[in-house]
């Protein structure tokens, strides 16, 4: 389904003069390797894990954060990834240094006019000085923030920032037929409640020979939905529906309630949560025909993904 996704709403051929999605990773960084195979370069990657005048490579000993920019870059290649190394490896800890990375970070990512802020990660108390950045980052930057429900599957509550669902997407997971990923999930916050493939996920390892494995978290939930937001936003943007059809859709889609009505229209209820589909964005009989779509089914395609989003927006 990514395949079909990817074919339809991706930019017709020889179109590139537009303004592709920026999305932010906050993690434990990237392998330097891997940087290269998506074309990330320095510019586009800071440490805030070293003091200043420090040497501030690209890193990552844990592996976590490169298989995090994996996932977007499977659901939207042509996104801009900005990479933060906010801590080092093993499960966050809500120390003052780490906190402060991550204030840091959202500072940096800001200033870079990131359309998307990834968050696979969470504490377990609140702190007053994260929640004033990330409003920083949602009212004054119009910035889609993602942050994964939990650390500890579902033995403990929702974690921060996620539990700040007024700012935040709150990613709880599903399994592959979206459906509530009972063993992952923690209990729902009781509004959308959010989720998305979270269950045996394929992931780069941390080996150095780019394979994959089967892993589960909300953590991959949450990269899998930034990358979905971000295709979304590179539709959008596209001269073809940016132009020519409803202009202003992709700073729409950017307010946070847009893209939630977006979401929840695409997204099967499961107890309490929304779990997103991402096939329905499609109409039924274009699903599964990835690369075998004639010009005019493809066009086709097209106009029905954009008459959903607009429809939502309540613009069509």
């Amino acid at each position: 389904m990514v395949d079909d996704l990817n074919f339809v709403l991706g930019a017709e051929a020889g179109e590139s003069n537009y303004e592709r999605p920026r999305v932010a990773v906050l993690d434990t960084g990237i392998r330097p390797d891997q940087a290269d195979n998506f074309g990330i370069s320095d510019s586009r990657y800071q440490d805030f894990t070293v003091p200043p005048g420090v040497a501030r490579s690209m890193r990552d000993d844990d592996g976590h954060g490169t298989s995090i920019v994996d996932l977007i870059y499977s659901i939207c290649d042509p996104a801009d990834v900005f990479v933060a190394r906010v801590w080092d490896k093993g499960k966050t800890v809500a120390a003052a240094k780490t906190i402060e990375s991550i204030i840091k970070a959202l500072k940096w990512a800001k200033e870079h006019n990131v359309d998307i802020i990834c968050m696979a990660f969470g504490f377990d108390n609140a702190n007053p000085g994260l929640r004033e950045a990330l409003k920083e980052a949602l009212l004054s930057a119009n910035v889609l923030l993602f942050a994964a429900a939990s650390n500890d599957m579902n033995r403990s509550g929702v974690v921060y920032p996620a539990r700040w669902d007024d700012l935040v997407f709150c990613m709880f997971s599903t399994n592959g037929g979206a459906k509530n990923s009972r063993g992952i999930n923690p209990t729902g916050l009781g509004h959308d409640n959010f989720a998305i493939l979270g269950e045996d996920v394929r992931v780069l390892s941390d080996g150095p020979d780019d394979t994959y494995e089967i892993s589960s978290g909300t953590s991959y939930s949450t990269a899998i939905a930034c990358g979905l937001a971000a295709r979304l936003l590179d539709f959008s943007r596209q001269k073809h529906v940016d132009g020519t059809r409803y202009r202003g859709l992709s700073h729409d889609l950017k307010e946070k309630v847009n893209m939630e009505r977006v979401l929840r229209s695409i997204s099967e209820k499961d107890e309490e949560y929304h779990c997103i589909a991402p096939w329905k964005l499609l109409s039924e009989r274009f699903r599964g025909q990835a690369g075998d779509l004639t010009d005019e089914d493809l066009e086709q395609a097209r106009q029905d993904v954009f008459r959903r989003i607009a429809g939502c927006l309540g613009r069509f």
